[in-house]
């Protein structure tokens, strides 16, 4: 059963997973950084941890009927891949900054606040 888009140029996830080959400890932020970034903007995901792909409204009202928004089950469905492919990338060590955390943007900050900051004490 095949849902592909043509046009659609994104690998699929379970292949996604064995790309990341850098996981994230308190040593290699930038290596790492580097690596899921690009991966991101490949996927055309980059703006679930940028900030810059906000959520639309969960609900519409048409003709005095509230539904669900079908613009907020595309982009949740985006951003819960984004976040499986942050959680993948940490060891434990980093996945502890981030346990709990429910969208890929306040993930990605909790890791730079955790690890990019620690940055600064190498150089």
């Amino acid at each position: 059963m095949s849902t592909s888009n043509p046009k659609d140029t994104t690998i699929p996830m379970n292949t996604i997973l064995h790309l990341i080959t850098i996981r994230l400890p308190f040593t290699n932020y930038l290596q790492w950084v580097n690596q899921v970034t690009l991966l991101l903007s490949y996927q055309q995901l980059l703006g679930h941890v940028d900030d810059s792909s906000n959520a639309p409204p969960s609900s519409i009202t048409i003709d005095n009927k509230t539904t669900v928004n079908p613009e907020f089950t595309e982009w949740q469905v985006a951003d819960q891949r984004t976040l499986i492919l942050l959680q993948v990338s940490l060891t434990e060590e980093a996945f502890s900054e981030v346990v709990g955390l429910s969208t890929a943007c306040v993930v990605w900050t909790a890791i730079e606040s955790a690890y990019g900051n620690s940055l600064m004490e190498w150089v």
